[in-house]
């Protein structure tokens, strides 16, 4: 007999799997990458800034360049199976708790800006932080989770 792996296994592998996809593009494409993906799987819970200040959720890597003009900043990889209709238009989402924490570890980071990639079809879509939609979107799920959302374009395809 087979054991199923719970949920958080299936959704960390496959997170690992697209978060391995762009940690070469993004080597190749800037003067230093930070990998900050730690996971204490024991726990399951992803990397975390810790300390008096509480726990924060870290972001998956840590972005630094040479030249100020690309800058240096916090970079979320979201590996997607599917977009989704909401208000009116086809979107990406990303846990509100989770993008919380990311701003503001690039805040005591001292970083410039937060990077989400959504993986989805094989295709990396890239935004930035305040390309968020405004608002959050309520669930209504099982958790009650809330999302921001990021509207779907080709046009953010960058690999």
């Amino acid at each position: 007999m087979s054991s199923k792996p719970d949920d958080f296994e299936e959704q960390l592998e496959i997170g690992t799997a697209g978060e391995d996809k762009i940690l070469p593009w993004l080597e190749r494409n800037n003067t230093f990458v930070q990998d900050m993906r730690y996971q204490r799987h024991g726990e399951k819970k992803g990397p975390r800034l810790k300390g008096l200040g509480g726990s924060l959720i870290l972001p998956d890597f840590a972005v630094y360049n040479q030249f100020a003009d690309k800058g240096n900043f916090a970079v979320d990889v979201k590996v997607k199976s599917a977009i989704y209709p909401i208000k009116g238009k086809m979107c990406f989402t990303v846990d509100d708790y989770k993008f919380d924490d990311y701003l503001r570890c690039v805040e005591i980071m001292k970083l410039d800006y937060l990077q989400l990639i959504f993986v989805y079809n094989d295709l990396f879509h890239v935004y930035k932080h305040d390309e968020v939609l405004p608002g959050k979107h309520y669930f209504g799920n099982a958790k009650g989770d809330y999302a921001y959302l990021f509207e779907y374009s080709n046009k953010k395809v960058r690999y």
